[in-house]
């Protein structure tokens, strides 16, 4: 929070070079941030990527998935970033991000052309997660994307 993220990330890798894992994992996520913050992002890609082959199951783990998502997303590298969104709601289904990253998911799919995909996506959406905040935007997106593909006639 003081921005001093040279020192902290100092801290950090002196936590991840000694202490147990139960320490070491968070310590690890935190450099991950320090990268970032300090603009050296293939370091905090590289960080968060080695956090994930050492840590899958962790809490932060789908934190660090949707991330991902996100991060390949902006560089419109969608395959990389439906990777990442995949991982998220096949491992983590219970998690508050699912829903989230299936509609990110059929917005990629809409990115690509891929209207039955995106359509796809929102559907599991309403299945997994009906009562899903997004559900309202999702429900516009389907009607969008029905209209798109040619199908629209099957939204009414």
């Amino acid at each position: 929070n003081l921005k001093e993220y040279g020192k902290a990330l100092t801290l950090f890798e002196e936590v991840v070079s000694k202490a147990p894992g139960r320490f070491a994992a968070p310590a690890r996520y935190e450099m991950g941030w320090c990268f970032y913050q300090m603009g050296k992002r293939e370091r905090a890609v590289e960080n968060f990527q080695q956090y994930l082959s050492q840590y899958p199951d962790s809490e932060i783990a789908p934190d660090i998935l949707f991330w991902f998502a996100e991060y390949y997303e902006r560089q419109k590298a969608y395959d990389r970033s439906e990777k990442y969104l995949a991982t998220l709601t096949e491992k983590f289904p219970q998690n508050p991000l699912a829903d989230e990253a299936l509609f990110r998911w059929s917005g990629i799919a809409l990115e690509k052309k891929s209207y039955d995909k995106a359509i796809e996506r929102l559907d599991q959406l309403f299945a997994r997660y009906p009562h899903s905040p997004l559900a309202g935007e999702a429900l516009l997106r389907k009607s969008e994307l029905l209209v798109l593909s040619g199908k629209g006639t099957e939204g009414r």
